[in-house]
């Protein structure tokens, strides 16, 4: 009994994080040379077209998302990357550097540990190919969860 009430709770909270992602889905844009290309999150699938990386539409699943008091972001794992993508998390969020225009960002992890630790000194400025994120401005946009 024990294990279908956890079942079925770990079911809804996954199903909680997928709808709150909702807002998110669409096609986002980046403005800069190194990043041209554009990205897309969709209900079940992710995609992520780089210079140098191509995330083909895969399979994800939430693993961060800001409260409706915070600005807009989300991050999300790759279940399975494809063969030339150098990301295992994506996240998408709103910077908060002035009043306006609010500037958007998209960045790339390698890794999950490398997304866990991004605050943490030795990893934030870090060169080593296993923590090194792309970072890349998007075109603006509004708050999506309104």
């Amino acid at each position: 009994m024990k294990t279908v009430v956890i079942g079925l709770c770990l079911f809804a909270a996954g199903t909680a994080a997928a709808a709150d992602a909702t807002p998110y889905f669409g096609k986002y844009k980046p403005w800069s040379r190194g990043c041209h290309g554009a990205a897309y999150l969709r209900a079940k699938t992710i995609e992520w077209r780089t210079t140098w990386s191509y995330c083909k539409p895969s399979a994800y699943e939430v693993i961060d998302i800001a409260p409706r008091n915070e600005p807009p972001r989300i991050a999300v794992r790759i279940k399975k990357r494809s063969k030339n993508c150098d990301f295992e998390v994506i996240e998408l969020q709103e910077l908060q550097i002035g009043e306006d225009p609010k500037m958007w960002d998209i960045t790339g992890y390698p890794s999950l540990d490398a997304y866990q630790k991004r605050e943490l000194p030795e990893w934030k400025n870090s060169v080593a190919n296993d923590r090194m994120p792309l970072s890349c401005p998007l075109d603006p946009l509004g708050d999506p969860r309104r």
